[in-house]
């Protein structure tokens, strides 16, 4: 514990990882919390991806995205025979309800996978269907490309969220407010 707030420290064993650990710093002060993603990835040359699930879309609540500055909702707001399934965003994604909201910043992957990950051709956006992502996923690595991504992914890693919620985040302006201001930290430059 820290001037009241609450750290916790969790650590996993997954395939093809050699360290994996999750910190959670909970604020006692605010509805805020930082999570912490570390990993220690094995070099392979096939092709893969690594996901990191964001278990927070419910029913009840409509998922937004921070897209150069402006509120998306995926799978509603996007122009017809676009893609469905992945989005770039700005300083993260919020979930909307009718009585508040939660915005997760994503400084270090600002990249989403929307939906299951089973393997099929790419959904293209059809403003006639009425669906809307039941998954999401914070897609911090891939090598398919050769874009933004090394062909080996080996190596340390690590992976900051800053999750915040309340009754003060109910409009999508508002959440991406908070969220772009909880993703710019300061700049410390030692001289």
């Amino acid at each position: 514990m820290e001037n009241g707030d609450v750290t916790l420290q969790l650590e996993y064993e997954l395939p093809g990882m050699s360290c994996v650990t999750v910190q959670w710093k909970v604020m006692r002060n605010a509805s805020k919390a930082t999570v912490v993603f570390r990993m220690n990835k094995e070099n392979r040359w096939e092709p893969e991806n690594v996901y990191l699930s964001l278990p927070f879309l419910r029913q009840d609540g409509e998922l937004w995205v921070d897209k150069a500055g402006a509120a998306l909702r995926p799978w509603r707001d996007q122009i017809p025979g676009t893609c469905m399934d992945y989005s770039s965003v700005q300083a993260g994604v919020a979930v909307i309800r009718d009585n508040g909201g939660l915005v997760i910043g994503m400084p270090d992957s600002p990249l989403v996978y929307l939906g299951d990950l089973e393997h099929r051709p790419r959904r293209l956006f059809d403003p006639h269907e009425n669906v809307k992502p039941d998954e999401l996923y914070s897609w911090i690595m891939n090598n398919f490309w050769e874009t933004n991504f090394n062909a080996g992914l080996g190596g340390f890693y690590e992976f900051r969220y800053v999750l915040e919620w309340g009754k003060h985040l109910e409009l999508p302006q508002q959440a991406f407010e908070r969220c772009q201001s909880n993703v710019q930290g300061l700049t410390v430059v030692r001289i």
